[in-house]
């Protein structure tokens, strides 16, 4: 049992280490700020626009 808690808690952190890198490399190789990736990605979630049609 304890093993498994220890590899779950490691590919936990692997994955949040990835995603901040990830994060990171893209921001700054498109010139984004910080908060522009979630701004698009919630703009992409609402079909593209944020305003009613």
């Amino acid at each position: 049992m304890l093993d498994d808690v220890v590899l779950r808690s490691a590919f936990k952190r692997a994955h949040e280490i990835v995603r901040a890198r990830v994060i990171t490399d893209a921001t700054e190789a498109a010139g984004l700020s910080e908060p522009d990736p979630t701004i698009l990605v919630n703009l992409s979630r609402a079909g593209g626009s944020l305003r009613p049609e």
